[in-house]
């Protein structure tokens, strides 16, 4: 019988920059050191058998997440990464902004990672943009419907816990969408 109480870690202290997450079962922690101790992952790119294990947890992981997305395989690459501020960094150097119109666009509120990005930015031209989480949804398509934008926000600020609503994802998307449609 599974007794929630009992598979709660307990805390002596709280790290307040969670971002809304619950604190580890002590069933998942226990699986989770039980699989490292019967088999050690490892790198999964050479051709032996404990990579091929890795490589096989891998493509699962993979499959599972583009499914839950509603996302083939054929269209979208889905890279994993240590954690958000190399994830920003490549999604900064993938994003093909062009500095004749395009913008990067980030809210005030964001992560450092996020906020960090402008220089990279900056050091191709491309415009700026700091927002306040109010002005978000004034944003516009871009000036030019040949120039990529990259917009940046938070669904939650780390410091005041303001949410916004993931219906500007929606929204953004759309605008681009309708934009597209003018380079055909």
């Amino acid at each position: 019988m599974f007794k929630a109480a009992s598979n709660i870690t307990k805390l002596q202290t709280v790290f307040l920059d969670h971002t809304g997450s619950t604190s580890y079962a002590a069933n998942h922690i226990r699986a989770h050191a039980e699989e490292m101790l019967s088999q050690i992952p490892e790198n999964p790119h050479p051709r032996h058998a404990a990579s091929q294990r890795s490589q096989e947890k891998l493509g699962h992981a993979r499959n599972r997440l583009l499914t839950f997305f509603g996302t083939p395989a054929r269209d979208y690459a889905l890279v994993f990464t240590a954690n958000v501020t190399p994830a920003i960094r490549i999604a900064g150097e993938l994003t093909p902004m062009d500095p004749k119109g395009g913008v990067y666009c980030y809210t005030q509120e964001s992560h450092t990672s996020i906020v960090g990005l402008r220089n990279m930015v900056a050091e191709r031209s491309v415009s700026v943009r700091p927002v306040v989480f109010s002005e978000i949804y004034d944003i516009a398509a871009p000036n030019s419907t040949h120039s990529y934008s990259l917009l940046a926000y938070p669904a939650q600020c780390s410091f005041s816990g303001e949410r916004l609503p993931l219906v500007l994802a929606d929204k953004t998307h759309d605008i681009h969408a309708h934009a597209s449609e003018y380079d055909a």
